[in-house]
């Protein structure tokens, strides 16, 4: 094989011009001085030139460097130059570069019919130099072109792709962010409900205690007695507010808040410390937290939160002297907690109620109204794979009972 001149491929012209265009050229032919002659006329107007004398060495040559045009005589010893075309036509990588067929005069009609198998073009001996320059450019010209567009073609599909892509993730921001605003305006209907249909107690009780105050003529002891009530209604609105808020917030956020493996123990002893205060002052004893070293998976002052709501509601149902009983027992994959108050017996449709919203209207134990507490707790116990269930047992009262998944850390 033989080759001569080496320049580098011009960039394409504009369509329709193919003059100056420069690219590799590969002449097969099996007459030295053919090869010699197109390799030096070519050569000189800058082509880079290679040469085969048949086809192996022609398909070998295409293998190692493609070239942008290939001149194919169609009479070869061995393989003949239709038989090569039909291979390069074949080629998974090379099937579009250029081929212009070396005719004799007699030759046209195989000539047709290799440009009907693809051919891009053919010439007939002997040549006119202008001519083949023209065609070999020509060629060269069509086929940076189509590949110019092919790479166009390429970057406007990734551009539409990624435009797809972004126009998706752009919907469904806009569809979170609808969902998030309409849970957020259901919310805010509730939050207003919940206030509407709860402070109608504490604001009696302090509408009375006012009225009472401006009416004036108390003794030492009725002022005292109004200003517990004051004070009591004062405390119960502000855990109303607090109450409904935690719930807004939960059904706004959504989702499952982040958690961490904390011990069982710790959270109930946190919030029968807290408990334990209102406990008293309606006379009621919670008895002590038994000690467990289980771990659950949870956001700790929340599910404190919960636990510290179904202790008071415990302490609610128990009359003076009353105590409230807290039962742990770990199994395989969960934790059961079992808050016992005693009391009077409760009928079926009011244990029914105790954990829903809006569910208690009237009083139904002796330390009052029970407002958003319970309700809270239970949807808190559900956020982390947890449950509570209530019965009110044989002998009267209420008993609560809690399971919550062990952390994966435990056991």
């Amino acid at each position: 094989m033989e080759s001569t001149g080496t320049r580098t491929p011009d960039a394409p012209p504009a369509p329709g011009d193919s003059r100056g265009v420069r690219g590799r050229v590969l002449v097969v032919d099996d007459e030295d001085g053919i090869r010699s002659m197109l390799s030096d006329v070519l050569g000189a107007t800058g082509h880079e030139v290679a040469t085969a004398a048949d086809g192996r060495e022609a398909l070998a040559a295409v293998e190692a460097a493609p070239p942008d045009v290939v001149l194919l005589d169609i009479h070869l010893p061995g393989m003949k130059g239709t038989e090569i075309l039909a291979r390069l036509k074949a080629h998974p990588l090379h099937g579009d570069v250029p081929v212009i067929m070396i005719t004799a005069y007699h030759d046209v009609v195989i000539a047709e019919r290799c440009l009907r198998a693809g051919a891009e073009d053919y010439v007939q001996k002997p040549f006119k130099m202008e001519l083949l320059r023209a065609r070999v450019e020509g060629c060269i010209a069509r086929r940076l072109l189509r590949r110019r567009e092919a790479d166009m073609r390429a970057l406007l599909e990734r551009s539409n792709r990624a435009l797809e892509e972004a126009v998706k993730e752009r919907t469904r921001e806009l569809v979170e962010a609808n969902g998030r605003l309409a849970n957020l305006d259901r919310a805010k209907d509730d939050f207003l409900a919940l206030i509407a249909h709860e402070l109608r107690t504490p604001v009696t009780g302090l509408q009375a205690a006012g009225q009472i105050l401006v009416e004036g003529g108390l003794t030492e002891e009725e002022r005292r007695e109004l200003a517990g009530i004051l004070q009591s209604s004062l405390e119960r609105l502000g855990r109303l507010l607090e109450d409904a808020l935690a719930l807004t917030r939960l059904k706004v956020e959504g989702g499952v808040p982040a958690s961490t493996a904390w011990p069982l123990g710790s959270i109930l002893r946190d919030a029968a410390d807290e408990a334990a205060v209102y406990a008293r002052e309606r006379g009621v004893f919670l008895g002590p937290v038994p000690p467990t070293p289980v771990l659950v998976a949870c956001d700790p002052a929340l599910v404190q939160h919960a636990f510290e709501a179904l202790l008071e509601g415990g302490a609610r149902f128990c009359g003076p002297q009353g105590r409230v009983e807290t039962a742990v027992e770990a199994r395989e994959e969960s934790v059961v907690v079992r808050v016992r108050a005693p009391g009077d017996p409760l009928p079926r449709e009011v244990v029914d109620r105790l954990l829903g919203i809006f569910s208690v209207v009237e009083s139904v134990t002796p330390g009052g109204d029970l407002g958003l507490g319970l309700p809270l707790a239970s949807r808190i116990l559900h956020l982390f794979g947890g449950s509570v269930e209530v019965v009110s047992p044989e002998g009267g009262g209420v008993l609560f009972t809690v399971r919550l998944p062990l952390a994966a850390e435990y056991g």
